[in-house]
């Protein structure tokens, strides 16, 4: 009975390392790569996405060191499901900015103005929302896919992953 329990949460462990992984391996590409070695300033869309990647990643690790059974796995899942939601929404509007007509286009500064009028979040958020680059603009793609769609598809294999844990069903010792 012991074994089926720890093989239980041995594949918990294993999806919250894949996630940790993830997010660990879109962080460097992100920051060493795109930012460090090319050379090119993120834009205020892409460092909140970075934040909720971040995020997402302590999530994921703490997942991974803590190991509970179902119902803390379970809580991680839901947790974290609020957090790529957020990112899925953040890409999406990233992606549209880049798809509009050059004439159409606004800064995304614009965009975030609703949230840099709290004064607590606008003293937290300070650094996000001072940046040079245009989100509208597309700066580096990788075989056609730009940056804001590649962190789209990121969010959601992550997104996959909390599914999985959520509609894991507890094994039966009877069965």
């Amino acid at each position: 009975m012991n074994y089926i329990d720890n093989t239980a949460k041995s594949s918990y462990r294993g999806l919250n390392l894949l996630g940790l992984i993830s997010c660990m391996g879109a962080l460097l590409l992100a920051t060493l790569y795109i930012q460090q070695h090319l050379g090119f300033a993120p834009c205020s869309l892409c460092m909140v996405s970075r934040m909720v990647v971040l995020t997402l990643g302590v999530l994921f690790f703490l997942a991974w060191v803590q190991n509970p059974r179902q119902f803390g796995q379970r809580c991680y899942a839901v947790l974290r499901s609020l957090f790529t939601s957020i990112g899925i929404g953040i890409n999406l509007y990233h992606i549209w900015l880049q798809n509009l007509a050059t004439g159409q286009t606004s800064e995304c500064e614009q965009a975030l103005e609703l949230v840099s009028q709290q004064p607590l979040l606008q003293e937290l958020l300070r650094p996000l929302l001072q940046s040079s680059a245009d989100c509208a603009e597309t700066y580096w793609t990788l075989a056609g896919i730009t940056l804001p769609q590649l962190t789209l598809l990121l969010f959601l294999v992550l997104f996959a992953i909390d599914i999985t844990q959520l509609r894991k069903k507890r094994r039966s010792y009877f069965k």
